[in-house]
């Protein structure tokens, strides 16, 4: 039950206090946002848990791909070096690919053009496991 100021039973301030019951009213109504903030807060609070709980079981459900032991030299190189090149070539195949597309489009040839420009670069990039060189001259 909420209670006034002096501990009293709002129902029987207006009656017993000092106060007007507008201010009586007013102070009731307080007490109720204040509960009413502390419920959604709360509320807000489960939501919260709720979509970290599902974000955390997604990922945990992803596949990963199995790592290979390779020797670190070939690591460092692919990082620093190959990981930027690959990038590069990506983004310049994309320009190129938007560039050449009416030309492919007429040929009907969009398939091919954007697995040549974007899509071996992309793999060669983003999917690769870091040190395998292997995949880099693959031809489909």
């Amino acid at each position: 039950m909420a209670l006034c100021k002096e501990g009293r039973p709002f129902w029987l301030a207006g009656v017993l206090s000092p106060l007007p019951f507008w201010a009586v009213a007013r102070e009731a109504g307080r007490a109720y946002a204040g509960a009413m903030k502390k419920q959604a807060r709360r509320f807000i609070l489960k939501q919260t848990r709720i979509t970290t709980a599902a974000c955390v079981l997604a990922l945990s459900l992803c596949s990963f791909t199995p790592a290979r032991a390779v020797e670190g030299g070939g690591v460092i190189v692919d990082a620093i070096l190959v990981r930027p090149v690959c990038l590069a070539a990506t983004a310049i195949g994309s320009a190129l690919f938007v560039i050449s597309l009416p030309v492919a489009a007429v040929s009907k040839s969009v398939k091919p053009a954007a697995h040549a420009l974007v899509l071996r670069p992309a793999r060669a990039t983003f999917t690769r496991p870091l040190g395998d060189f292997e995949d880099l001259g693959y031809e489909d």
